[in-house]
C-alpha cells in the first residue's frame, strides 16, 4: 500500500503540468465548431426574427437596436471568442508558473513533493495507519487528476459551444446565454490559478510549520502524520477548485 501510495503521488507530480495544458485548436476541434457554427446561424435568424417581431408588435425602437447590436455581438465577439480563451489560457499558464516560481524558486514537481512527499509513508511504523494514510493519498491524488481532467473537457466542450452562446445576443429573451457562456469560461480557465494558489497557501502552512506542537510528548512520527494528512487535504481541496471558481 505504501509503495502504491507512493508511485501514484510520484506519478501526479510529474504530470500535473501536462494534464493541466489546454490549447483549442486542431482539425477534430475546426470540425466540431463548424458543426456548431452552423446551427448557431439558424438559431441566430430565428431569434432575429423573433427580436424584430417583437419589436414591431411593441413598437419599441430599441429592440431593432439591440437585434443590430446582437448581430455585431454575434458574429464579432463570438469569431473572436476561441482566440480570447486560448489567450487566456496561456495567461494563467504563465501566472501559475510565476506563483510556483515565487514560492518554491522551482517548478510545480518541486512545490508538490514539499506538500506531500512520497516517501511520507516510511516514517509511519504501525501498518494499519500505513495503509489508511495510503488510501487517503491515493484518493487525494485521484481528486487532483480528475479535476484536472474535467477542466479540461469542460473548457474544450464551452468553446465549441460559443457560436451558440453568442447567438443567443440577437435577441433579448436569450441575452443571458453570452453572460453565462463567459462567467462559466473565465472560471474554468482560472480555476487553475486557484488551484496553484491553494498548493502555494498549503505550502506556507506546512512550510511554516503553522499548527505543529512543540511540546515535548509529541514525537517525530506523529508531526509527520499529522503534516501528511494535511498535505492531502490540501490536495484534495485544490482538486474543488474548478467548482469552487464556477
Amino acid at each position: 500500500f505504501g509503495a502504491a501510495a507512493d508511485s501514484v503521488v510520484n506519478w501526479l507530480w510529474r504530470q500535473i503540468s501536462a494534464a493541466t495544458a489546454v490549447s483549442l485548436g486542431g482539425p477534430g476541434f475546426s470540425t466540431e465548431l463548424a458543426i456548431t457554427a452552423g446551427i448557431a446561424v439558424t438559431v441566430g435568424v430565428g431569434l432575429f426574427v423573433i427580436q424584430v417581431i417583437v419589436s414591431v408588435v411593441r413598437h419599441q425602437p430599441g429592440g431593432l437596436v439591440r437585434a443590430a447590436r446582437g448581430l455585431l455581438v454575434a458574429f464579432v465577439a463570438g469569431g473572436a471568442a476561441i482566440a480570447v480563451v486560448n489567450l487566456l489560457l496561456a495567461a494563467v499558464d504563465d501566472l501559475s508558473s510565476g506563483v510556483v516560481q515565487m514560492a518554491t524558486g522551482g517548478n510545480i514537481e518541486q512545490l508538490g513533493s514539499k506538500l506531500l512527499a512520497p516517501s511520507a509513508l516510511t516514517q509511519v511504523s504501525n501498518a494499519a495507519v500505513t495503509i489508511l494514510l495510503a488510501l487517503v493519498m491515493v484518493a487525494a491524488s485521484v481528486v487532483v487528476w480528475a479535476a484536472l481532467m474535467v477542466r479540461k473537457l469542460l473548457i474544450v466542450v464551452a468553446a465549441i459551444f460559443a457560436p451558440i452562446a453568442f447567438a443567443g445576443s440577437l435577441a433579448e429573451i436569450t441575452t443571458a446565454w453570452v453572460r453565462r457562456w463567459i462567467e462559466t469560461m473565465v472560471a474554468l480557465v482560472f480555476s487553475k490559478l486557484v488551484l496553484v494558489i491553494i498548493f502555494a497557501i498549503g505550502l506556507g502552512v506546512l512550510g511554516g510549520g503553522a499548527g505543529q506542537s512543540n511540546q515535548p510528548g509529541a514525537s517525530g512520527a506523529t508531526q509527520s502524520l499529522t503534516q501528511t494528512v494535511a498535505g492531502a487535504l490540501i490536495l484534495v481541496m485544490a482538486g474543488l477548485s474548478p467548482w469552487l471558481a464556477i
